[in-house]
């Protein structure tokens, strides 16, 4: 098992900077290197990352971390697998053991229904493949195009006639109550027994970030009946939630963020037909709209979209409404001709002949919305301005002066009752409103600004000791024989406890901790602070807070004083009276 040294030294061995610049670009600003924030919607940089201390803090939002809180954070994975992951970075490898004190961990009920999802993934395949009742499902497959290749790289199983065939198979490996099946999804309660959610379909299974199957999607198939649904998705469970998860990401990923691109898609079949197509940076949504969950994903690998959606009336609604969700993104679309989505693209034409229209056909989020919204007649004035007035909001939008003005030389060719000029008036009016955050038909997603109040000398003065204390020991061992010492503010003192607990805090301690005692450590280490304690500084700190502790004290009895004074208790009002004189000798 890796020792908690071992993770501090590949720590030290490891830079920040090159790991997190190998997610988002950065730009050095002085000693620090400044980005967009992956973990909220901003047009500005605030997101910060500290070479010298080795740590990253967003302005905006407030998350903070070292190296590995953020590679936790960006992937979705546990401390371990970040661990594991950043060594990786730096081409070394460590075997990690989930253990306490050497003894196995019980799995999380995470664990077991991931375990249950795999071996489904595992049977459903093994059917498809191996079975003769598999025939027909592989048939219907090998028709559309599909490989044993195909087949298995995508993992498509077959889930069998209705009954308890996966239950079954899953009893004889797993010794799981009723409940922890039923949390699944994979099965429900028929006649008063647990029979498989899933029959009849080929099975799509979904997966996570790190490729782990966590749902499946079921697709009818040869004779099913006309009055089933074409898809049946896996229910949300505790680890799966479609509006957050996207199909393929996990493969795509690599690619993804080597291209700097991605493609959106709507079904299964057009991603793998665009993979067969040898466009291997393709995701879709599952069986959903893009959702602010999913654009709030995305954000973190800060990819251009290339929005590739069924060409038919839905389709080309569903890219307009996803066009306003990706706000903020760099968005082309490709439209396919007759109302074809990627994968009838494929079976009409060659392989080749998808991928040039993947990559050469595209055009920009305005040109698609100027054709989306043009009306069949816009000779009157009014039909004209309410297709000016839909624009507006997209081009103000844009990021460059040159391209804003491009498109609304070429709105004013459209909209022919209004010249550039008066365009240009209307364009700046919009562009006031959006930056004084008037409601618009596009909205920016939304997140918590975390707004930096400034802090009070109490804030300061045990700050500065909890820094002190952070970085010398032999200070932390004098305050361990110190009676009755306390920090006033509940998480400085929480980090107090920590430290003495500890002795040295490491990102391990800080993993199991709320993500304001992590703001608060960052916030504590990048206070500039000379290395050596200046002389009689550790005293005036702490009388310093002694006094500001006082203070705040004197306040709370002055209000007693005045509650119980308001509701007649004169007893209790001269106690406190007295209270609060002798509280000022004590400040004196």
């Amino acid at each position: 098992m890796v020792s908690t040294q071992e993770i501090q030294d590949l720590k030290s061995r490891v830079n920040i900077v090159d790991i997190i610049g190998d997610y988002l670009p950065l730009t050095k600003a002085g000693r620090h290197y400044l980005g967009l924030c992956p973990f909220h919607g901003e047009k500005t940089p605030s997101f910060n990352v500290n070479q010298e201390k080795q740590f990253y803090h967003c302005f905006g939002c407030g998350k903070s971390g070292d190296v590995y809180r953020f590679v936790e954070e960006i992937d979705g994975i546990p401390f371990m697998e970040a661990v594991t992951k950043v060594a990786r970075f730096i081409g070394e490898t460590i075997e990690v053991v989930s253990s306490i004190q050497g003894q196995p961990q019980r799995p999380s009920e995470e664990a077991d229904l991931i375990a249950l999802h795999e071996e489904a993934a595992i049977f459903y395949q093994a059917i498809l493949l191996t079975s003769t009742m598999g025939t027909e499902a592989l048939a219907y497959l090998e028709s559309r195009g599909l490989s044993r290749e195909d087949i298995e790289y995508f993992g498509i199983g077959l889930a069998p006639d209705r009954g308890s065939y996966l239950y079954d198979r899953v009893i004889q490996k797993f010794n799981f109550g009723e409940e922890r099946y039923l949390d699944s999804g994979l099965f429900h309660i028929e006649q008063n027994k647990l029979v498989d959610s899933f029959y009849n379909r080929i099975m799509f299974p979904l997966t996570n970030v790190k490729g782990q199957v966590i749902g499946f999607s079921g697709r009818i198939f040869g004779d099913s009946s006309d009055q089933q649904a074409k898809y049946k998705n896996s229910r949300r469970t505790k680890i799966f939630n479609k509006s957050f998860e996207f199909y393929h990401l996990d493969q795509a990923l690599p690619h993804l963020k080597k291209a700097k691109e991605v493609y959106l898609m709507e079904g299964f079949m057009d991603v793998i037909a665009a993979y067969r197509a040898g466009v291997k940076n393709a995701i879709a949504t599952m069986g959903t709209a893009l959702t602010a969950e999913h654009v709030q994903r995305l954000r973190a690998y800060q990819p251009a979209v290339v929005l590739a959606y069924d060409g038919d009336d839905a389709g080309q609604a569903a890219i307009e409404k996803s066009i306003q969700e990706l706000k903020g993104f760099s968005v082309e679309v490709v439209r396919f001709a007759q109302g074809m989505d990627p994968d009838e693209y494929l079976q009409a034409h060659s392989p080749e002949d998808l991928r040039t229209c993947l990559q050469e056909t595209r055009m920009d989020a305005i040109e698609f919305l100027m054709d989306y919204y043009r009306p069949s007649h816009l000779q009157g004035v009014q039909a004209q301005l309410a297709y000016v007035e839909k624009l507006l909001p997209f081009i103000a939008a844009l990021p460059t002066d040159l391209l804003r003005e491009v498109y609304t030389r070429k709105l004013s060719q459209e909209a022919t009752a209004f010249d550039v000029a008066q365009l240009e008036q209307m364009l700046g009016q919009v562009r006031v409103q959006l930056a004084a955050g008037a409601p618009q038909q596009v909205q920016l997603p939304s997140f918590e600004m975390r707004v930096q109040l400034p802090k009070s000398r109490l804030t300061n003065t045990e700050q500065q000791l909890l820094h002190r204390l952070i970085h010398h020991s032999n200070l932390l061992n004098e305050f361990r024989f110190l009676e009755n010492f306390h920090f006033v503010e509940k998480d400085h003192e929480h980090l107090y406890q920590l430290l003495l607990e500890k002795g040295q805090v490491t990102s391990q301690d800080l993993d199991q901790e709320s993500e304001e005692i992590n703001h608060l450590w960052y916030q504590i280490l990048e206070l500039n602070l000379p290395p050596q304690i200046g002389d009689e500084e550790i005293e005036q700190l702490v009388r310093t807070q002694e006094l500001e502790k006082n203070r705040l004290r004197s306040k709370e009895i002055a209000q007693s004083i005045q509650a119980a004074s308001q509701i007649g208790r004169h007893d209790q009002a001269v106690l406190d009276l007295n209270e609060l004189i002798a509280q000022k000798r004590k400040m004196e």
